[in-house]
């Protein structure tokens, strides 16, 4: 996949995203590189977690492999993107 072609799927993975009915969810941020969609960000529950990955597998369906490394903060409940190391 070219870098065009995987920064329209990244806007188009975004779109979904940032028209969830859940805020938490329109602050997930997602890199995709072949076929991987790898989810990032802080939730404040599992179901969240799961929530986003459903949305974006329905939309996309078996055209894309979902890793999700979305973070559940459950104290907080602050949901957010994650500090890259």
């Amino acid at each position: 996949m070219t870098c065009l072609a995987s920064c329209n799927r990244e806007q188009d993975v975004l779109t979904v995203l940032r028209q969830a009915s859940h805020p938490a969810l329109r602050k997930v941020t997602c890199r995709i590189t072949e076929h991987r969609l790898v989810l990032r960000g802080r939730v404040p529950s599992f179901y969240l977690k799961q929530l986003a990955q459903g949305l974006l597998m329905r939309q996309f369906g078996s055209s894309l492999r979902v890793e999700n490394e979305l973070i559940v903060c459950w104290d907080t409940g602050v949901a957010g993107p994650v500090d890259e190391k």
